[in-house]
């Protein structure tokens, strides 16, 4: 297809088109929910709202030419010709997929000084805690950028996947993989334990093992990088010697929504499942609530 140029009014209806009325109008199912509706026939963890949607497993929305792109397999110029009025080229599934991008770990930055101050006094996480990631190579500063690299490992030890997340405290934080990142492979780790507890973000677990550090090395933890089973199930299926799995993952629509649905999972592979729910949002902002708690004991 030739490159069009649009105008910024073509952009302007293109993203104004209702996609409540633009999903009824492909058949697919929609159910009402407070404000917003859900997308039932398709991704249930979607919420749309006039020309606005939500994707609460993967922590991202926007408006109808990226909903387009996200969901409907289009790229841009197939997308504004579809929203304006036109018919969206089909899509040729006779032509191979695209090779899968290399993954190269970023290049380790010399110290971890911004990764310490972000992890321990932005985060609250224990330092000790800090540490044994960093030692187990699971966590480290790239040399570019200074974020914290979050690294996924097979049981050999080689990195397969790798989450990114800026150490600015102001402005706008990064968060994003590595490209070429297998999602099976997440941030974790393995103990010898029996018990397996389930956070949607590396910070969020490492904040869990800040508020709970007995024994915790003999346990088993892993970081999901939002709700999606696949971590999960491989981790499982590379650690049999697991029984029970505490769903940790965040207080709100998606995380419980995702907890109920991960359960029936587990529960058909015949495991023990437990829910354990934060206080507040997530577990980092319980840990950073209860070291304000502990600040004001120390200097009242």
């Amino acid at each position: 297809m030739p490159y069009i140029e649009y105008t910024d009014e073509q952009k302007e209806r293109a993203n104004s088109v209702d996609l409540v009325e633009l999903l009824e109008r492909r058949g697919e199912k929609l159910k009402k929910d407070f404000n917003d509706y859900r997308w039932v026939s398709g991704h249930t963890s979607v919420t749309i709202r006039g020309n606005q949607w939500y994707r609460h497993s993967a922590d991202r929305g926007g408006y109808p030419v990226g909903f387009c792109m996200e969901f409907l397999g289009m790229d841009y110029q197939e997308a504004m010709t579809f929203l304006l009025g036109g018919d969206a080229p089909q899509i040729d599934c006779s032509k191979p997929p695209p090779e899968p991008k290399e993954f190269i770990l970023p290049k380790a930055n010399r110290t971890m000084y911004r990764l310490y101050a972000y992890l321990t006094q932005t985060r609250g996480i224990a330092p000790d805690v800090v540490t044994e990631f960093v030692h187990q190579r699971k966590i480290f500063e790239d040399a570019d950028y200074h974020n914290v690299v979050f690294v996924g490992k097979d049981k050999n030890g080689d990195a397969k996947w790798a989450g990114k997340k800026s150490t600015n405290s102001f402005g706008q934080s990064y968060r994003g993989n590595v490209a070429g990142s297998d999602k099976r492979y997440s941030f974790n780790h393995v103990g010898a334990g029996t018990s397996l507890f389930v956070f949607e973000a590396p910070i969020d677990m490492m904040s869990y093992i800040t508020m709970y550090p007995t024994g915790w090395k003999e346990q088993n933890y892993i970081s999901l990088d939002g709700v999606a089973e696949k971590p999960l199930l491989h981790f499982l299926s590379r650690n049999p010697h697991i029984t029970d799995v505490y769903l940790c993952l965040d207080n709100d629509r998606a995380g419980q929504e995702a907890n109920e649905r991960i359960m029936q999972t587990l529960a058909e592979h015949g495991l023990r499942v437990e829910i354990l729910m934060p206080e507040l949002k997530d577990w980092n902002a319980d840990v950073l609530s209860q070291k304000s708690v502990e600040l004001e004991v120390t200097t009242g």
